[in-house]
């Protein structure tokens, strides 16, 4: 008798801690990215519909578009699946990549665990900090500030439970080996309701004339080198005025305002993470870049 009382116990325990998590890969659910290289961006799109069969596994289809209709150029992307009782979700991109682990939600500070990345394979993140966070539809989501290895280095990144990475759905851990190419997650739906907005941006479409009204100054403005490793010269262009240079952390908070005179980044200054430089003419024209500490 009492073994049947702990095993309906347990039954009941799971149940009721099930019931908070929230599923990441449900029909209907969308993203949007934005993506950076050399001072320009565009958006991606990546949406759930229907299922497909892998190698006798279910999934479900992962699409890749620019139209925000999801109408026009979709990609089939590859299938998704998730395990809610161990909170893992799993990624099948290509034959030649195979099925993998790319996140695992439920975990607590300082737990490890071996995910993996389309872009850079195979990596160890750890939970440095959780908290709760609430979307726009008033629901409460945990979110794990992950801290990842890879190249000898360290860098901060976000994962949002139901919705995924702040780097994108499918861009986790893509900091560790590309520089040059990044990824951020702008926008988060769900059967075309708005559930998460990048607290970084006002718009969940960027285009590249949408990212600086001024083309001389997107080609023109440079952080050299980035990643910084002691330190960096923000390059600025010439005859232009400038009125300010804003650094601000992953959550929109302004941390640094370099001197315009002799504009650099120091690694003493920030510490290893992910920040974006602002810049703004005296013709209240605006640029946005993004660069690393390590």
């Amino acid at each position: 008798m009492r073994s049947l009382l702990f095993t309906v116990s347990t039954l009941m325990f799971l149940s009721l801690s099930g019931q908070d998590y929230k599923p990441l890969v449900v029909e209907g659910n969308s993203w949007s990215t934005v993506g950076w290289s050399w001072g320009y961006a565009w958006t991606e799109y990546y949406f759930i519909e229907g299922d497909t069969v892998i190698n006798s596994v279910n999934y479900k289809k992962i699409y890749r578009t620019p139209d925000s209709l999801f109408q026009n150029d979709v990609i089939f992307w590859g299938g998704l699946r998730e395990d809610t009782l161990s909170r893992e979700v799993y990624y099948y991109f290509a034959e030649w990549t195979g099925e993998n682990r790319m996140y695992k939600f439920g975990l607590d500070i300082n737990d490890t665990v071996s995910v993996w990345s389309l872009e850079c394979g195979p990596y160890i993140a750890r939970v440095i900090d959780k908290d709760t966070i609430t979307d726009l539809f008033g629901i409460e989501r945990t979110r794990m500030q992950m801290e990842f290895y890879g190249a000898g280095w360290t860098y901060d990144e976000y994962w949002i439970e139901g919705i995924g990475s702040t780097l994108g759905l499918l861009s986790a851990g893509n900091f560790m080996c590309i520089a040059d190419l990044n990824f951020e997650l702008l926008c988060f739906s769900k059967n075309n309701g708005l559930y998460y907005m990048n607290p970084l941006y006002d718009t969940c479409y960027i285009t590249q004339v949408g990212i600086t009204d001024s083309p001389k100054l997107k080609e023109v403005i440079r952080i050299i080198p980035n990643p910084v490793i002691s330190r960096s010269y923000i390059q600025l262009p010439e005859n232009t005025g400038i009125q300010k240079i804003h650094i601000y952390d992953s959550f929109g908070r302004l941390v640094l305002e370099p001197a315009i005179d002799n504009p650099y980044i120091s690694n003493r200054s920030l510490k290893p993470g992910i920040y974006f430089l602002v810049v703004k003419s005296d013709n209240n024209e605006f640029l946005k870049s993004k660069f690393i500490i390590r």
